[in-house]
Formats: structure tokens, sequence, C-alpha cells
């Protein structure tokens, strides 16, 4: 398992920058899972990773719980807004068991805390909130060359 690494995003910017950085990295059988309050740029964070996949218009699946978008390359990016999801049994009815095991399908989970046990270790974990100055992260994947990579490659993020 890899270090989590700590990191001040002090604008909107930076937490735009973080989500193209992680969202050059993404491919098939990856599950992005991001939690935080209201607010500390969930959404953003996913807007950013989808666009970088090639999503043009990305928006929140607040009230339809999940958006799923095929991708130019083949991909499917599914977003989901777990926020109104009661118990597990919800998101399977949703297809999750279909999602979570296709090589073709990259998962982006706001909320996730709501359906912690569905989510797995190999995740690509992002926990925001509100600090003075912006926002602070804690990111954790259990592929330490990929979390490294995503350092490597952003302008303007110091973990």
């Amino acid at each position: 398992m890899s270090t989590p690494v700590e990191m001040h995003l002090e604008s909107v910017v930076a937490t735009e920058s973080l989500g193209r950085s992680i969202g050059r990295l993404l491919r098939g059988g990856d599950v992005v899972a991001l939690q935080g309050p209201l607010g500390a740029g969930k959404t953003t964070l996913a807007k950013a990773i989808g666009s970088t996949l090639g999503v043009d218009d990305l928006s929140s699946p607040s009230f339809t719980i999940a958006h799923e978008y095929r991708l130019n390359s083949g991909l499917r990016f599914i977003h989901i807004d777990a926020w109104r999801l009661a118990t597990e049994d919800d998101l399977r009815e949703l297809g999750w068991t279909e999602w979570i095991n296709a090589s073709d399908v990259v998962l982006c989970v706001e909320w996730c805390d709501r359906i912690a046990g569905a989510i797995p270790s190999s995740a690509l974990h992002i926990d925001l909130w509100h600090s003075s100055g912006g926002r602070d992260a804690c990111v954790l994947w259990a592929d330490q060359s990929r979390l490294d990579e995503i350092f490597n490659q952003s302008s303007g993020l110091d973990p």
C-alpha cells in the first residue's frame, strides 16, 4: 500500500490541475473515490478528470445518481453521486457489479463514504476538506508509481 499524500489546493485552478493529472493516468478498471463535505471540490475534481478523458459536458449526477459517458478511446467514464444512496444494494441496482468488473470502465464516485464497502482497495482515494486559503486533500492510491506520477506531471502541485 502506498503512503497517503497530503496537499494544499489553494484555488479551483489547483484542484483542476490535480484532476487533469489524475485523468491522464487513468485506464479501464480504475476507480476514483472522492469524499469530503459540500463545496470541498469533489465535482470540480470529477469534471477535470472527465474533461481530460474527453467528456465535454460533465454534469453532477445528484438526482440521477449516475451518468455514463462513452469516450472516443473506447472507454466508458461513469460518474456517480452516491449521496442519495441508502444502501449498497441501491448501487448494485444501478449496474455497479457490471461496471466494477469491466475493463472498459473508469468509475468516479462522489460521496464514496456512503458506499465504502463497495469501493475496492485498489481505488484512488481522495479526501477533500476546507482549509484556510482553499482546500486540502489527502490522496491515496495502492499503485505507488501512479500516485508518484500525479505529482511528477503536475504543474503547481506540491505534496
